[in-house]
């Protein structure tokens, strides 16, 4: 029985299994475990919000997951999801090493278990195991235990000096009990703070006007507050308050240039600017809901409408007096207008390349598509919806009309069309498609011709003419048509002998035949058998490359092919340099990076990158005399699976 694996990658060995390795692999598993111990690793996650998932290696040591302490780092613009397998179980030290204001999860990879999360501001330490106790939905639990967070003491005690006699404890529900000395001296109920008996508070200085009182200090006066000199409560200082201040009522602050301060150290503040309104300071923000969604100044002059989300604006008109820059998508869900009747306005759709671009020109009341600087022309696209493209099912088509024509009728009718139109269904190897112009005449556009994949013309439909007709107009007011051909006729063949090109002799009713030719074209179709010379008397035919001196040849005076400063690519088909005469020993590269050698029919050897395979069924077979020889060291030994080493002496 073959070795199987724990969840952290250890090696799990059946008895009499890896004979000769067995201390190898015991030592891969202690280094493991060492790395479950102790082992201390610090992975990235930086980017946007993603899921990383921990990688295990089963038999080798430096898997991500089975290392106690887990230091995640990077920069992170998004909220982080860390998994493992379902079937880890391990206790994990995780050290939150990036920066960015976005949490950190660290999870099972599947399944409705807990999980522990690193909250967007919360950088410390935690300790936390993974229990794999549910096949499909496992637990990962926070032990508390870390540098950053919350204490739960569960009722218990904490002692705060040496001897243990002073100490904090909450062990009745809702009351905090404050031991100094070994007695009882203070409590915290909710909203009151009880000096028990024996006990005093005390303060540094006190005078004849200081009020201590040890209980509620309350005032049944319900005289309003208009000015900073009436009301039930005045004081001619400032107003210290340590908690909540609750004001049933307006809360009025009177002088000009007063400031609201938030923040232990003031860093945020709202100032009054009199006849103005209120100032809040530096860039600093003003947050609805949560820190995605804020409006702040990020930079003098510059107001930020943040919504992490959607940004809504309800009204009936929205004026916006500037220049907009929109740099993310956008949904425009009711019309768009751009300028008035008889005032327009050019707009202007930009490419990805350089120099392209669309550009409806107000004053040429046109519409431009613009190529590329580097690429010419421009590209207006037509393209169809169809998911199954059948027989003639249309791709794009341009329609020409008069919609505001005032006698209406066949006046506003579609007067001519261009459309492109498949003339098979389509599939991996076939897109036939005619061209079709139709015009109008006294009523919507008809077809009147089309061009199609088979170089046809057709007349008003699928009127391709016959064999050796040609098109020929009919004059002013009359529609073209196919005709068969007429008009002067050959009286003499000149110079004629076998397997010559004929050419235009020197009358209009003569052809002469040459007995060379000498070809000026771009191209050249030859749609039939092309031979060279007659058996055993062949002629050199040459094939030059685009670059100079490169050329093939076939040479006939030494009845072979040459290739000179040129390759043959037989691109990947299957036996594609046949060998002997029958055709059954080849070699050909049918799979990528792969040399396969096939004898008598059948694959014998392959070769790959730093590899030589004898295939089933085949040897290698060492004469008398000969051998092998191996330059470098060779390691492991030559080894066989099935097959036979012959070796001749």
């Amino acid at each position: 029985m073959a070795s199987s694996f724990t969840g952290l990658g250890t090696e799990l060995m059946t008895t009499g299994e890896n004979a000769g390795t067995w201390g190898t692999t015991t030592n891969t598993n202690l280094q493991i475990i060492e790395q479950m111990v102790g082992g201390y690793i610090e992975k990235s996650i930086a980017g946007g919000a993603q899921t990383t998932t921990l990688s295990v290696s089963d038999g080798s040591t430096g898997a991500e997951l089975s290392h106690r302490i887990l230091k995640f780092t990077g920069t992170i613009t998004g909220n982080q999801v860390v998994t493992i397998p379902l079937d880890v179980q391990q206790m994990f030290i995780l050290v939150n090493g990036t920066s960015g204001a976005y949490t950190v999860q660290f999870k099972y990879a599947s399944g409705s278990g807990s999980s522990f999360t690193f909250a967007a501001t919360d950088k410390g330490t935690k300790l936390v195991y993974a229990t794999a106790d549910d096949g499909t939905n496992p637990n990962l639990v926070d032990t508390g235990i870390g540098s950053v967070g919350a204490y739960d003491l569960d009722g218990n005690e904490l002692t705060l000096d040496a001897d243990s006699d002073t100490s904090i404890t909450a062990s009745t529900d809702d009351q905090i009990d404050f031991e100094i000395a070994g007695a009882d001296d203070f409590q915290f109920t909710a909203n009151t703070f009880t000096a028990q008996s024996g006990s005093t508070i005390a303060a540094q200085a006190l005078t004849a006007t200081t009020v201590t009182a040890s209980g509620i200090v309350k005032t049944d006066d319900t005289t309003a507050a208009t000015s900073t000199t009436d009301g039930s409560l005045q004081t001619d200082g400032g107003l210290s308050v340590a908690a909540d201040a609750v004001i049933g009522d307006d809360l009025k602050l009177l002088s000009d240039s007063a400031v609201l301060s938030f923040g232990a150290d003031s860093d945020t503040t709202l100032t009054h600017t009199d006849g103005t309104g209120l100032t809040l300071n530096s860039t600093n923000k003003l947050l609805f809901g949560d820190t995605g969604t804020y409006i702040h100044q990020s930079a003098d002059g510059v107001l930020d409408l943040v919504s992490d989300t959607e940004l809504e604006l309800n009204a009936t008109t929205i004026d916006i007096n500037g220049a907009i820059d929109v740099s993310g998508a956008s949904q425009l869900s009711g019309a768009v207008t751009v300028g008035v009747d008889g005032t327009g306005l050019d707009v202007k759709f930009f490419g990805a390349s350089a120099g392209a671009y669309g550009l409806y020109d107000q004053s040429e009341n046109a519409f431009e598509v613009r190529g590329a600087t580097a690429a010419g022309a421009g590209l207006l696209k037509l393209t169809t919806g169809e998911l199954t493209v059948v027989d003639a099912d249309k791709l794009g088509r341009i329609d020409f009309q008069a919609p505001l024509e005032s006698d209406g009728t066949d006046a506003i009718l579609i007067g001519a069309s261009i459309w492109a139109e498949a003339d098979d269904t389509f599939s991996s190897s076939v897109n036939n498609t005619d061209l079709v112009f139709a015009l109008g005449k006294s009523e919507a556009a008809a077809e009147k011709f089309r061009f199609t994949a088979d170089n046809e013309i057709g007349i008003a439909g699928a009127n391709y003419g016959t064999d050796g007709q040609v098109l020929t107009s009919g004059g002013a007011g009359a529609a073209v048509a196919w005709e068969d051909a007429g008009g002067t006729t050959i009286t003499a063949l000149n110079n004629a002998t076998n397997n010559e090109l004929v050419t235009i002799g020197s009358t209009t009713t003569e052809l002469d035949a040459e007995a060379n030719l000498t070809f000026t074209g771009s191209a050249l179709t030859c749609i039939g058998t092309i031979t060279v010379g007659v058996d055993d008397t062949g002629h050199d035919v040459k094939f030059f490359g685009a670059t100079a001196s490169s050329y093939a040849l076939w040479d006939e005076s030494a009845d072979s092919l040459l290739l000179n400063a040129a390759t043959l690519d037989l691109n990947g088909t299957a036996d594609g340099l046949i060998l002997d005469v029958n055709g059954n020993t080849t070699i050909s590269s049918p799979t990528d990076d792969q040399i396969d050698f096939e004898i008598a029919g059948a694959d014998d050897f392959t070769m790959t990158a730093n590899t030589f395979t004898i295939l089933s069924g085949s040897t290698i077979a060492i004469a008398a005399g000969g051998a092998i020889t191996n330059a470098g060291s060779m390691a492991p030994d030559i080894t066989s699976t099935g097959k036979a080493l012959v070796f001749g002496f």
